[in-house]
């Protein structure tokens, strides 16, 4: 199902998916029918130029879609999309499929508001997401003292872009806080502010930490759709290994360009994004208690358990059994 809002007013954003769904607006809340399955598309407005919509169904059936329109107004916005997958569910964005079980590989999408956004929904299963909305005169409000020619770049620059972050345990938790939070009612606006607030910081904080120099986004948005497709065809089978030439043939670009683009879209190189979500399934399996650690490194394609192991201390400092026990006691299991 993908729910495509056509509303040109944030204000009308409400009605326009309470009309689609046929649900009942419940003060800035749209409660779907029991008919259609069940969740909730709500706004959050915390400043005139600083919103939260947060999403969370379970659908029973597809339904046809309708047009996402970005107002008007919004050019010179941002757009941060948080995901909070239950149930193994799949998330579409622009009709690309994020995931499934790719939590810490999907990340965070943040982008310029300019480009229309279409967020599908897997059918039977339970589906969150948090998307933030801000100007740039909000980020001069509440973060007033950035000094990082990069982030300067980002906000001030007026160029549009989308990029995608890794999202860290620390961001994982303030995502789920801001899906879930167990706060009274009274005083939930206010939660949900703080803790926008704490994601977009933190977020700033890795970006300043990773990136140096001048900001230079180059990708169109056919150059990004492109570039979902090519990251798509990587995740549906991570035991496969298609070259850059295969690769840049699906994303109708020469090679250097997809090397380019691919890096601008998701900070790291085809091979280092591949390597990644192999490690974030092999965690993924780890901590599902269902696979010895030799059963995630053959699924993987791993024919020396060694190496397998080697690369899982690479990428999060320990090894699967060190990582177990740590996760076990943190979690409490």
């Amino acid at each position: 199902m993908n729910f495509r809002i056509q509303s040109t007013k944030l204000s009308d954003w409400l009605s326009d998916f309470a009309k689609q769904t046929g649900g009942e607006i419940k003060g800035n809340k749209v409660i779907i029918p029991q008919s259609m399955g069940e969740g909730s598309f709500e706004l959050v407005e915390f400043t005139p130029s600083f919103y939260a919509a947060i999403t969370e169904l379970k659908l029973k059936e597809p339904v046809p879609s309708i047009l996402l329109k970005v107002p008007s107004f919004m050019e010179g916005y941002f757009q941060i999309h948080l995901f909070n997958q239950k149930d193994q569910s799949t998330l579409f964005y622009n009709d690309h499929r994020l995931g499934p079980n790719l939590v810490s590989a999907n990340g965070v999408f943040f982008g310029s508001a300019e480009q229309s956004r279409l967020l599908g929904f897997e059918v039977g299963k339970t589906t969150s997401v948090v998307t933030l909305l801000f100007s740039s005169p909000s980020v001069r409000e509440f973060f007033p003292d950035i000094d990082n020619e990069y982030l300067e770049g980002v906000f001030y620059s007026g160029r549009p872009f989308l990029m995608q972050h890794p999202i860290t345990p620390d961001l994982q938790k303030i995502t789920a806080k801001l899906i879930s939070p167990s706060v009274n009612s009274s005083v939930r606006g206010i939660f949900l502010h703080g803790k926008s607030l704490e994601f977009i910081s933190m977020l700033l904080d890795a970006l300043e930490e990773k990136y140096q120099g001048k900001f230079e986004f180059t990708a169109k948005p056919d150059d990004i759709t492109r570039i979902l497709q090519v990251r798509e065809q990587i995740l549906s089978d991570l035991n496969a290994h298609p070259g850059i030439p295969e690769l840049a043939s699906i994303a109708v670009m020469s090679e250097s360009k997809l090397h380019k683009t691919f890096k601008q879209v998701f900070g790291k190189s085809v091979y280092q994004y591949r390597l990644e979500a192999r490690m974030e399934v092999a965690r993924l399996q780890l901590i599902s208690r269902e696979y010895s650690v030799k059963e995630v490194g053959y699924s993987l394609g791993y024919s020396n358990i060694s190496q397998f192991i080697k690369a899982f201390k690479k990428a999060y400092g320990k090894t699967p059994k060190s990582y177990l026990k740590e996760y076990s006691l943190e979690s409490g299991e």
